[in-house]
This record gives structure tokens, C-alpha cells and sequence, in this order.
């Protein structure tokens, strides 16, 4: 019996620290994106969590957007879990030691979403709605109040422009 609960204990340890969260979007209206101004609302955070949840595979965590850029891309991570926090929505993710490796080091300090308006759903053909395609680590984010990626007690989020994680807060 003491067996098991070590057991049990050890696993739901590795799985906190296996899943890290950060800020991957943010309400607000942008007007100078490359593919022209866009707004982000509460509602539309919704439905990226609601598209997330119904899809049947996580979201890939890329290096420079390389999955946009030719059709797919080797995993640095990946999101397994958004969730709706007042204005912001955050990312559960499970990062692969790479891509640990490349943030610890400072090789990489921010994330860019990828985040669709019209989605079209694979099997009926319907729109629906705004998703998160993937994200990828960059040096150049273009959604900069998403803030820099952190090492925060062996879990990486994102810090503010105070400088401070939301656990800090």
C-alpha cells in the first residue's frame, strides 16, 4: 500500500512540473499586422478555448514559425491545455528539454502565437471561428504585451512589463 502512494505521489510531481502555463493571448485591437488590423475579444478567447478543447490533437510549439512557414516543423513543445483568465488566455504546456534548453539559455525569449479568424473545421467544412494554429518561439514577437518567457522555479510562464510572473503578482 505504501508502494502505491509513493507511486501516485511521484507521478502527480512529474506531471506539475512537466506542464508549465504562460500568457499565449491577450484582448485587444492591432493595426499593424502584415495581414491588416484585427481585434481580439473575450468572446473570441472563448471560442479558441472551445476550438482547442474539441480538437483531437495538442498544439505544436515551433521555432520561428516554421509549421506556418512550410507545413510543419519540428516540436519544441506542446500546448495541451488553454484556459480564460479575465482578459487573457493561457497556455498548459508540455515543453520537450530543447526547448527548455533554448529559453533557460536565452536563445529565445518570446512566443507568437498563431491565431486564425475563420477557421475552417476538417470534416464538415464549417467555419468555426478563431483557433490557435500553433506558436512558436521567436525573438520577434509582433503580440508583444504577451510579455517574456521566464524560468520561474523550474517552470517556465511569462513575465509582465512589471517584470513580474502572474504567481508573483
Amino acid at each position: 500500500l505504501n508502494k502505491s502512494l509513493i507511486a501516485c505521489s511521484v507521478l502527480i510531481a512529474l506531471n506539475l512540473e512537466a506542464l508549465n502555463e504562460f500568457k499565449i493571448a491577450v484582448t485587444g485591437k492591432w493595426q499593424g499586422h502584415t495581414n491588416g488590423p484585427f481585434q481580439i475579444t473575450l468572446d473570441d478567447l472563448n471560442q479558441m478555448k472551445k476550438n482547442f478543447d474539441d480538437a483531437k490533437v495538442d498544439g505544436v510549439i515551433d521555432l520561428d514559425h516554421v509549421t506556418v512557414l512550410k507545413g510543419t516543423g519540428e516540436a519544441y513543445g506542446w500546448i495541451k491545455e488553454l484556459e480564460v483568465r479575465g482578459e487573457e488566455l493561457f497556455a498548459k504546456v508540455e515543453w520537450l528539454e530543447h526547448g527548455k534548453t533554448l529559453i533557460k539559455e536565452k536563445k529565445y525569449k518570446y512566443i507568437s502565437p498563431v491565431l486564425q479568424p475563420n477557421t475552417i473545421e476538417q470534416s464538415s467544412g464549417a467555419n468555426i471561428g478563431w483557433t490557435i494554429h500553433s506558436a512558436a518561439l521567436t525573438n520577434r514577437p509582433f503580440l508583444e504585451e504577451l510579455g517574456e518567457l521566464v524560468v520561474n522555479n523550474n517552470q517556465i510562464q511569462t513575465q509582465g512589463e512589471n517584470g513580474m510572473t502572474p504567481e508573483e503578482k
